[in-house]
């Protein structure tokens, strides 16, 4: 996954559970604790706390140790999950919303009843040490909720139902 960070590209890649590559140097991390504001893990042995503070479509305003910065995602990456989550397709008229990604549910910003408007966070997933926003396809009224938080999805997996 590419990251621009004032822009400067920073590639981060998992190498397994407990190593990451970032700008071709490898790191041993270690993950304390993961929860919907954000994450405490340890990088090569120093402590780091990352809270979400904003989201937008292609960028994440996090802090990380209480100073913010602003994470420009790889656009193309951004788009084809955006795309496929359902949040460009108008002429998509089915009620299901679908998962594009395997991963495990992090968070759910909504609830049953919930009034959404086309391109609102529904939930976020971790797939890869990385969090996707899955978005609603369309505007309407959330008839169901078809996933837990710490539940994982498979590709294809409904989300939610949105009328």
């Amino acid at each position: 996954m590419d990251y621009m960070i004032d822009d400067v590209k920073h590639s981060v890649v998992s190498v397994d559970h407990n190593t990451l590559m970032i700008d071709n140097t490898t790191y041993d991390i270690s993950i304390i604790s993961i929860n919907p504001d954000g994450i405490e893990f340890l990088l090569d042995k120093q402590y780091f706390q990352v809270i979400y503070a904003e989201e937008s479509r292609g960028q994440m305003v996090v802090h990380v140790n209480g100073s913010p910065v602003t994470l420009k995602l790889h656009t193309g990456l951004d788009d084809i999950v955006y795309m496929n989550s359902g949040g460009a397709s108008a002429a998509m008229t089915n009620s299901a919303l679908q998962s594009q990604i395997p991963g495990k549910v992090v968070s759910i910003a909504v609830a049953v009843n919930d009034e959404v408007s086309e391109g609102d966070t529904i939930c976020v997933l971790e797939s890869m040490k990385m969090q996707v926003s899955v978005k609603a396809h369309t505007s309407g009224s959330v008839k169901s909720i078809r996933v837990k938080v710490g539940s994982s999805v498979a590709k294809g997996d409904m989300i939610a139902e949105i009328e």
